[in-house]
């Protein structure tokens, strides 16, 4: 997209044009041209230290690049949650801390009564009147997600939004998501949240590579297997031999080792995994208390991400081995 001077005060969107970012003597972005475009959803996703949040803070605003530039548009707003829950207080009920005294909140840019827009949040009208205070962990984290509905930017940004939610909450972050009519950035390892609402996926690898691949986390590691699969095959063919051997690096003992212990590694976690989901399926979980429902729902997460981690590990030390 071509973004003049002339028509940037209308754009609703973030552009990146070989925008390098170091801290000391490392380089964490190495020039990253991207277009984010009003009603995108996009996802941020790498390994931990690939500069996810670095580049998140350039798209804000709040780093300047070493080189290249950062464009905001003039009409853009951004909207941001306190996930810690600091911005609530928990003196005040949940519809005097929502609409400050207001019976009508406005939500893009329409106005609606309270009572059913708290409705979509699954917050029971019996909880209007009560304290923040006196609220479950779940309820908290939806009162935070009506908050940052309210907040009147056309720009959404959610850094790990879906570490310590409950299922309930989660779907409704969901839902409110996929029906926002601006632009969603979110950084995230739940790559099955992602699926569910991202439209677009940039990819950060710890070298220092980014893509933006359109569509789910899962087609873009799909596509990812694939382009790998078809570089192999295209050196089969020229039978070059010889150069894929220099290009490969032998493994060390240590990492044949744990490339012969991936496979069992892999079917413990998923068996973990899928004994989760089948307490979590179960309708007398969330009748347990509010701490177990939300370090159950927690580890599940976590297994996901290890899973994938895993998988992830397997096709580099097997891409890496020698004959």
């Amino acid at each position: 997209m071509d973004v003049s001077a002339a028509n940037l005060a209308q754009w609703l969107g973030v552009r990146l044009v070989d925008a390098r970012k170091s801290f000391g003597e490392r380089t964490v972005l190495p020039k990253v041209t991207l277009d984010i475009e009003r009603g995108d959803r996009v996802g941020i996703v790498g390994p931990n230290g690939a500069g996810k949040t670095t580049l998140l803070r350039l798209m804000l605003g709040e780093l300047e690049p070493d080189s290249g530039r950062v464009e905001i548009g003039s009409t853009v707003k951004f909207a941001r949650i306190d996930q810690t829950r600091d911005s609530l207080d928990p003196t005040r009920s949940v519809v005097r801390e929502i609409g400050e005294g207001n019976t009508w909140v406005y939500v893009n840019e329409r106005q609606v009564r309270i009572e059913p827009f708290l409705d979509g949040f699954m917050l029971p009208r019996e909880l209007f009147d009560t304290p923040i205070g006196k609220l479950s962990g779940g309820e908290k984290n939806r009162v935070l997600l009506a908050k940052l509905l309210l907040q009147g930017g056309n720009v959404l940004v959610l850094d790990e939004p879906t570490n310590d939610l409950d299922l309930q909450t989660l779907r409704v972050l969901e839902e409110a998501l996929c029906a926002f009519e601006g632009t969603v950035l979110v950084v995230s390892h739940d790559r099955w949240f992602l699926d569910r609402v991202a439209t677009k996926v940039v990819y950060l690898d710890e070298g220092g590579g980014i893509r933006l691949h359109p569509g789910a986390v899962s087609s873009l590691i799909e596509r990812m297997k694939v382009e790998r699969a078809e570089a192999r095959a295209r050196r089969e063919r020229k039978g070059d031999t010889r150069k894929e051997k220099s290009d490969a690096r032998r493994l060390t003992w240590k990492e044949k080792e744990e490339l012969a212990a991936l496979p069992e590694r892999i079917h413990a976690v998923e068996e973990e995994l899928a004994k989760l989901d089948a307490e979590l399926a179960d309708p007398s979980f969330y009748g347990k208390p509010q701490e177990h429902v939300v370090e159950r729902t927690k580890r599940r997460t976590e297994l996901a991400d290890e899973i994938a981690a895993l998988y992830a590990r397997w096709e580099e030390l097997e891409a890496a081995a020698t004959d």
